[in-house]
Order: C-alpha cells, then sequence, then structure tokens
C-alpha cells in the first residue's frame, strides 16, 4: 500500500499528497496569470511579438490548464479518501492505492481556472480570430478595403489597428493624434468610436493584407512596364 500501515500514517501520507497536488494546482494557476501579465506588458510597451512566440506561449498555457485541473481532482479525491479513512468506512478497505485510481478515472472533469478565461481575453488583442480574416471593414471607403491611412492619406508602412473600431492607421500619425489628447474621434469618416493609446494594438491579419496588397502592387508596376517595352 502506497499510503502507509497504520491509520494515522494513511492519513499523514494522503494528506502530504493532497498538500502536494494542491501546491502544484497554484503553481500551474501562477503560470497562467503570468503569461497573461506578459502579453499586457507586450501591448503597454507597444512591442511587436512573434507569431510563433504567442503561438508557444498559448500552448504552454493549454498544457498549465490542463495541469491544473488534474491536480485539482487529485486534491479533491485524495481528501475525500483521507476522510473516509478518519470515518472508518468500509469502502475504503484494502489498498488505498487502488481506491484512489478508481475515483480518480470516475471522477467528473473540473472547472477550468478563471486565470486561463484572463489570458485568452489578451490573447485576442495577438492572435486574430477567423472572422477577424475574414472581415474587410478596416480603414474602408465604401464596400472595398483601403490601406491608405485616414490621418496622412498615403499607403501605410507601419499599421497599428484600434481594437475598439477595428480600423488601422499610420502608428506614427496616430500616436501623434494621442500626444495631444487622452482619447480621440476614430479618423475614419462616419465611425463614431473614441480611441485611446491603449486600444491600439498589432493586427496580423491587416498587415498580412497590406504586404499582399503591396506585392500585388510591384507585381502589376512590373507587369505594366515590361506592356510598355513592347509597345516601344
Amino acid at each position: 500500500d502506497d499510503f502507509g500501515g497504520t491509520m494515522a500514517a494513511k492519513v499523514q501520507s494522503l494528506q502530504d499528497c493532497a498538500a502536494a497536488a494542491e501546491e502544484i494546482r497554484k503553481s500551474a494557476d501562477n503560470s497562467i496569470v503570468c503569461s497573461g501579465e506578459i502579453l499586457r506588458d507586450l501591448l503597454e510597451a507597444e512591442i511587436s511579438a512573434d507569431p510563433a512566440d504567442i503561438q508557444a506561449l498559448e500552448e504552454a498555457v493549454n498544457e498549465f490548464a490542463k495541469l491544473h485541473n488534474q491536480m485539482a481532482t487529485q486534491t479533491e479525491v485524495l481528501t475525500a479518501i483521507k476522510n473516509a479513512v478518519l470515518s472508518g468506512t468500509s469502502e475504503v478497505m484494502g489498498p488505498l492505492k487502488q481506491h484512489f485510481v478508481h475515483r480518480l478515472d470516475s471522477a467528473p472533469l473540473g472547472e477550468p481556472p478563471t486565470s486561463i478565461n484572463d489570458f485568452r481575453e489578451v490573447l485576442k488583442r495577438f492572435k486574430p480570430s477567423e472572422q477577424d480574416e475574414d472581415e474587410i471593414e478596416l480603414c474602408t471607403t465604401g464596400a472595398s478595403e483601403t490601406f491608405k491611412c485616414p490621418i496622412t492619406a498615403m499607403t501605410i508602412n507601419e499599421p497599428i489597428s484600434s481594437s475598439v473600431c477595428k480600423h488601422s492607421f499610420e502608428k506614427s500619425a496616430i500616436l501623434q493624434a494621442l500626444k495631444k489628447h487622452k482619447d480621440i474621434k476614430c479618423p475614419v469618416i462616419g465611425c463614431p468610436a473614441k480611441i485611446t493609446r491603449q486600444d491600439l494594438r498589432e493586427d496580423l491579419a491587416f498587415n498580412r493584407r497590406l504586404a499582399k496588397h503591396k506585392k500585388e502592387q510591384q507585381t502589376q508596376m512590373s507587369d505594366d512596364e515590361d506592356d510598355a517595352e513592347v509597345v516601344e
């Protein structure tokens, strides 16, 4: 029996195992909280993150969440067995390890930690959803997307987007506008949203579309030059 011989020894072993599982659960939860704080620090410092690093962090947090659930369940099962031993119930007669494994297998899956919800909320600022990929509403004039900044009226070179209304701007231009005021009305005509410095973020989906647009423009210019040479 892995939980000791005498009743006192069994109770102490079960209590120690439950305490160890609870410490691991707390450590996993703290790791999730710290991961969320890392993302918030990146946002506040306006530091662009490598998508691969964000993906790796998300995968690690998901593993921490699984570990949290496993340890929470183990703590609950170990505590229940300890209480059964103390009460002298016949249901825990025999090797306690067997009771532990049986109860653990039949135990319901625990609720995810609340910290994972906070992390995922911040993660949305870095990882666009499928809807974000499909929406063509950034910096729009009419029904088609334009890649011109509504402030400079020039093609955007260093984009940054509002998490409030999803419109994108030249980073230096919107930051300059926000130097004078705590918040400003979105520069896009007809947009009622108010924007603060904290609302600005990197929009990976828009960045990809902008890069594709610039590449298409270069290809078109090259084709036009080739056509002109043929005419000559």
